[in-house]
């Protein structure tokens, strides 16, 4: 069983697309299935493939990743081999980009939002100020 948890600070050490190939050599070898078979497969399920994952071992090679994609001690990181590194810094510049893009996709939301706001206050204060109202009279 993983004993590496794949979240760690809700982080996710593992992608099922970029690891595929990955975890069907561990499940070929842990449960004698091919993921390949297993979705052509009618009695698969996703409950049963999230067992069969969760129960890899420390043996296997998905735990080998995540175990050094999930590092944070610097000492034992100084120390990985030339493979590990890579791993490591793979993962990390591929998942520092991806924050990078939804921060800027977060701030993208926001202004637009705000510029909603503004234009719905804007005529909103135009239709009271036409009728007369005067409800609104300063611009947040």
């Amino acid at each position: 069983m993983l004993t590496k948890a794949p979240f760690v600070n809700n982080e996710l050490y593992y992608d099922l697309e970029e690891d595929w190939d990955i975890i069907d050599c561990d499940f070929r070898r842990v449960h004698r299935v091919s993921l390949r078979d297993a979705i052509i497969d009618e009695n698969s399920t996703w409950p049963l493939f999230t067992s069969q994952l969760q129960s890899l071992g420390s043996e296997s090679l998905l735990y080998y990743y995540v175990s050094i994609r999930s590092e944070r001690d610097p000492v034992k990181i100084r120390k990985f081999n030339s493979a590990e590194r890579k791993i490591y810094l793979d993962w990390k510049k591929k998942h520092s980009e991806l924050k990078i893009q939804d921060e800027k996709s977060q701030k993208l939301y926001e202004f637009e939002r705000n510029v909603r706001v503004n234009n719905f206050l804007d005529a909103l204060r135009k239709s009271s100020e036409s009728k007369g109202f005067g409800l609104i009279t300063e611009k947040r």
